[in-house]
């Protein structure tokens, strides 16, 4: 590929109106050869003036929205419901689920293994899941798994639509990372961001149209990280599970995390689920050392902190209860409550905030903090109405059952 092809990106006789126009499977998948051949040669040029001009014509998101269109626009031989093709760095797969015949097991994904030592993606790489078929985590290098409840939905007999079923893998992800950067000069969202697998993508097309609505259900894909983070790392490096967003990063594209969430760690791989469909990939977040220096000094001014708030509202309680006169006086005991709110909600700070791994934790973590925080704010507003009860209405600053009135609504 010359810088020629480069050139003929942004004109109308250029790859882009060729793969968008044509819709035979056999001149697609020559497109798609050289859609391969562009993410190969594209990454030699970055340094050129052609690279620019390729950037600011968003030349590179062209390109992935050309690859996506292409599982829609191809024409499947006649009395096939299924087609493949895998080009070295991408592979496709399309189904129309359909008029898969009566009985059949239900397609729910694609998965990229890993089998023998080529690099390329091949076809005995590439497998087809069924949903009568149980996962395979230990060789999979990315994998893409629908709900089979909302492809059924789909494709029930009431339903006279036409379904089809678009699944690619990425080997090669720096078209990507490309795109993204296309505006900043920087690699995925910042220096501190990099994608750690393949990328894997699905579309579900009814009557041509794309479908957004999982019917409350998710999507599940399997990533084999690139780079494996050691426990004494976890405090530097963040994976996290993200789409891709053709809309961000002012339309050149970008990684979003909106809807996808990091599920479980299976045999190495990394578990997501995600809301939609389309690209997912796993990125990995990293902190230079100066800010995790940063953080780290801010972590222990922190705890010095509260440690020593801790110790003095403790004596201060001490006091309270040692000192007799203390705990007749109405402002005092109005104190004494509000003391040991804050000093509940030091501690379950201190133990809890740390416990993100496991759901369960970080969830009571949160909602017994949250409750001593406004048991705090309850008490405080308590002690404003007591002082203004002394101090301005001083003749009637008496009523009766003061104690459970006030501990009633604070706590």
């Amino acid at each position: 590929m010359t810088e020629d092809v480069f050139s003929s990106l942004g004109t109308d006789q250029g790859i882009l109106k060729q793969l968008h126009a044509r819709a035979e499977f056999t001149v697609c998948a020559m497109e798609l050869m050289k859609v391969e051949v562009v993410t190969d040669d594209e990454i030699a040029l970055r340094s050129t003036a052609t690279y620019q001009s390729t950037a600011n014509d968003r030349g590179f998101i062209r390109i992935l929205q050309a690859v996506d269109n292409l599982g829609a626009a191809l024409q499947l031989p006649e009395g096939k419901t299924t087609q493949r093709f895998v080009s070295g760095e991408i592979a496709l797969e399309v189904w129309e689920i359909g008029d898969q015949p009566e009985g059949s097991a239900t397609v729910i994904g694609l998965q990229s293994l890993a089998r023998g030592d080529d690099d390329d993606l091949v076809h005995d790489q590439i497998e087809t899941q069924f949903a009568d078929e149980e996962i395979n985590y230990s060789n999979t290098l990315a994998g893409i798994y629908l709900p089979q409840e909302t492809l059924k939905s789909y494709t029930s007999e009431e339903s006279n639509s036409s379904v089809r079923l678009v699944l690619n893998v990425y080997k090669d992800t720096r078209l990507f990372s490309q795109a993204a950067s296309a505006s900043t000069g920087q690699t995925v969202r910042g220096l501190n961001r990099q994608l750690n697998s393949r990328v894997i993508a699905a579309q579900l097309l009814v009557d041509g149209k794309q479908v957004k609505d999982l019917r409350g259900r998710k999507v599940v894909t399997v990533f084999e990280p690139t780079r494996l983070i050691q426990p004494d790392e976890e405090e530097k490096y963040k994976t996290s599970c993200e789409f891709w967003d053709y809309s961000a990063n002012s339309g050149f594209g970008d990684w979003n995390p909106e809807g996808c969430e990091h599920g479980k760690t299976v045999q190495g791989r990394i578990i997501c689920q995600c809301d939609h469909l389309t690209n997912f990939a796993v990125l990995l977040s990293f902190y230079d050392q100066t800010q995790l220096q940063h953080k780290k000094a801010l972590g222990y001014i922190t705890l010095v902190g509260l440690i020593l708030s801790i110790v003095g509202i403790a004596l201060s309680m001490l006091s309270f209860l040692c000192i007799k006169k203390l705990r007749k006086i109405r402002p005092q005991q109005v104190m004494f409550q509000l003391s040991i709110a804050l000093l509940l909600s030091w501690i379950v700070f201190l133990a809890g905030i740390d416990r993100t791994s496991d759901h369960g934790s970080c969830i009571a973590t949160a909602a017994i903090l949250h409750y001593l925080i406004l048991a705090s704010f309850l008490w405080m507003l308590m002690e404003g109405i007591v002082q203004c009860l002394l101090l301005v209405k001083v003749k009637t600053s008496y009523f009766s059952h003061f104690w459970w009135k006030t501990a009633l609504l604070s706590w």
